[in-house]
């Protein structure tokens, strides 16, 4: 493999990496904005929980933990990570009804 071969593979992988953190990143905002509307409202967080795949929070709270770590990881310490960390509450509780 000579050096713009090298180059063109990189680019390719750096292009997946991209588009798979531009996905993760709207799946965490959309799993934010639905647990901010439905936190405080059983009978929507049970409607929403009828349609998730396998009538389960659990892939959005997975999700949304991950995005915890991330969002730790890229700011400064101390980060106020309070409502991400409430709606993932909200999330387990709705989860274990």
């Amino acid at each position: 493999m000579n050096e713009e071969d090298a180059f063109r593979a990189m680019q390719a992988a750096l292009s997946k990496v991209d588009s798979h953190m531009e996905d993760s990143v709207f799946a965490s905002y959309l799993g934010l904005v639905l647990g901010c509307l439905i936190q405080r409202d059983s009978e929507s967080a049970t409607f929403v929980k009828s349609l998730m795949p396998g009538k389960t929070f659990t892939s959005l709270i997975e999700q949304l933990k991950r995005f915890k770590e991330f969002m730790e990881m890229t700011q400064k310490k101390g980060a106020n990570l309070r409502t991400l960390e409430r709606i993932v509450g909200a999330l387990q509780g709705y989860n274990a009804l």
